[in-house]
């Protein structure tokens, strides 16, 4: 898959925790810090990936919609001691910068594999093989089979 500017523009890892203001950082935050950034860095790579599938790109995509969206949206307002509104903005756009990016790349890969099926059904539309001989779709008959066909009508 080549880089499109979406994904040139999309940073490749979220930033560290900012410093604390007087209370440190609660293991919870820490936590959750570190799954976002592990959620992120996979879902980036999948992104890079030259052979990524639709479904692929769609869990990804789902991941980060929902768990990595959340996540960010409890840190910024987690009671004890919140992350900056600057940061959850920052690490609020990287995800959405990787979300916008996924999108793209889902829409491009389902688009390669709708295109070459879409060609081949419309080609079986189009004709249908019987006893060995293919006939254009319109010669055929719903009841009768192929019209005219050996001069019997099944």
């Amino acid at each position: 898959m080549s880089s499109t500017p979406t994904q040139s523009t999309i940073q490749s890892t979220l930033p560290p925790l900012p410093p604390a203001n007087g209370v440190p950082w609660s293991a919870e935050v820490i936590q959750a810090h570190r799954g976002l950034t592990s959620a992120f860095g996979v879902s980036y790579r999948a992104l890079n990936l030259d052979e990524s599938d639709p479904i692929r790109l769609g869990h990804h995509l789902k991941q980060v919609e929902t768990f990595m969206t959340s996540v960010i949206g409890v840190l910024g307002t987690y009671a004890e001691n919140p992350l900056p509104p600057k940061y959850i903005d920052t690490v609020g756009g990287a995800i959405e910068s990787l979300a916008d990016g996924l999108r793209d790349a889902l829409g491009r890969a389902t688009s390669a594999l709708v295109t070459p099926l879409h060609r081949v059904l419309g080609l079986c539309l189009q004709s249908t093989k019987v006893k060995g001989r293919m006939y254009p779709t319109s010669q055929l008959s719903p009841q009768r089979g192929v019209v005219g066909a050996g001069g019997h009508g099944r």
